[in-house]
């Protein structure tokens, strides 16, 4: 679920970024934990054999979580407070999905 809420997200703003006329929509690196690309993740999640790439997948999605800090602190854009928390939850989803996401090799 949460890869489809949050790629629904990102699919939003990828339709704001690109094709209307707003202009808070250009540049915005909400887009960085709102990734379009999970809605169609989410449906692959549901299957009960995951590939190894999605493990690769979840990485780079952590990788994105942990990179908005860094924008935030470098003040190349503003983030709202209220997101801290659910960049938390999103990073400690990521990271439980990443660890357990494939089963061990025996």
């Amino acid at each position: 679920m949460t890869f489809f809420i949050t790629g629904l997200i990102g699919v939003i703003l990828a339709y704001l970024w690109l094709f209307s006329s707003h202009k808070t929509a250009p540049n915005n690196f909400n887009v960085l934990w709102a990734f379009a690309p999970n809605i169609i993740v989410a449906f692959f999640i549901l299957k009960k054999a995951p590939k190894i790439w999605l493990q690769q997948y979840v990485l780079i999605l952590i990788g994105f979580i942990l990179l908005v800090p860094v924008l935030w602190i470098l003040g190349i854009q503003a983030f709202p407070v209220a997101v801290v928390p659910l960049l938390f939850l999103l990073l400690g989803r990521y990271a439980y999905l990443y660890k357990y996401l494939l089963p061990p090799k025996k």
